[in-house]
């Protein structure tokens, strides 16, 4: 569900949604320090009216607790709803499959406890760029820090880290 309150980023919330709403192929990293309000920034914008009727697919994946690959897969054919009898050697194409099928949005919130993981970087990487070479895919990654993967090619402007809220 949407957050019930989001206090004081409406100058991100909206650079947010207009490069969604207005850009081909938007990627979006919203970054910052841990509880600053990176996954209901997102939430709230996933919610938004305008972004649901552009994208008739939307999909939030939690990245906690991820730690290969193969998991995040797992997760995400939780959250798209893929019957088990469709989860064979072919899961990664029948996700990306189905990300592609039409305008859809994907968020992968707090991403950055795969990212951590230095053995497993590499194959994160490599994910990331076959969902960045997806067409039809629009991207919302949420993570710690102030370091966006490389793999994406991320929408100008680059949205800077989120700050405290005054």
């Amino acid at each position: 569900p949407p957050p019930e309150v989001l206090f004081g980023r409406d100058t991100e919330r909206q650079s947010i949604l207009d490069t969604l709403l207005h850009s081909t192929r938007p990627r979006v990293a919203i970054l910052g320090a841990g509880g600053i309000g990176k996954t209901s920034l997102a939430l709230s914008i996933m919610h938004e009216d305008t972004v649901a009727k552009q994208y008739p697919a939307r999909f939030f994946v939690s990245c906690e607790g991820i730690t290969t690959v193969d998991t995040l897969m797992t997760e995400m054919a939780d959250v798209i709803a893929i019957p088990s009898s469709n989860r064979g050697s072919a899961l990664h194409n029948t996700i990306l499959s189905i990300l592609n099928s039409q305008p859809t949005l994907l968020c992968l919130d707090n991403f950055e406890t795969p990212w951590e993981i230095p053995e497993s970087r590499k194959s994160f990487e490599d994910f990331l760029r076959h969902l960045n070479g997806l067409s039809s895919l629009s991207i919302i990654l949420t993570m710690r820090g102030s370091q966006r993967p490389s793999s994406v090619t991320w929408s100008k402007p680059l949205l800077p880290p989120l700050a405290e809220v005054p």
